[in-house]
């Protein structure tokens, strides 16, 4: 994503979030998302940053797109991009795992493979919660 502010006023964040490192010590990562907004009749930004301490520095970002949806969901998927790309487990709330920043569809490959790739989600999604309830019931019947 590119750094490509019109205007020299700081962003407004309404959205933060704290992410701890796995590691165990009290480093965090601040997470932050500001309000979509129109550039032009055609293209709409939406500021972020990934702030990794101490391995990156407070740098504002922006997700485009054609509508203030698009350039929001441009913004989740480079945060995640940026998470994963850190090498650095981070997690939320006190999990193991996870950082609460979901894996997002491409839609630039076409339909076809959109629907594909959504259909498998799907049947994993289904499988594993009929895992689950059952695993339950075995656990409750006990």
């Amino acid at each position: 994503m590119k750094n490509n502010s019109k205007s020299k006023q700081p962003p407004h964040w309404v959205a933060t979030r704290l992410l701890s490192f796995v590691a165990g010590d009290d480093k965090k990562a601040t997470i932050n998302i500001g309000i979509p907004e129109p550039v032009s009749d055609k293209e709409w930004r939406c500021a972020y940053q990934v702030i990794i301490e101490p391995t990156t520095k407070p740098e504002v970002q922006y997700g485009h797109g054609v509508d203030a949806f698009q350039a929001l969901f441009m913004v989740l998927g480079a945060i995640r991009n940026a998470i994963d790309k850190s090498g650095i487990a981070l997690v939320w709330l006190g999990e193991t795992t996870g950082h609460g920043f979901p894996l997002f569809i491409p839609q630039i490959f076409g339909p076809d493979v959109t629907e594909h790739l959504e259909k498998m989600i799907k049947t994993e999604l289904e499988f594993a919660s009929a895992l689950i309830i059952k695993l339950k019931r075995k656990t409750h019947a006990k």
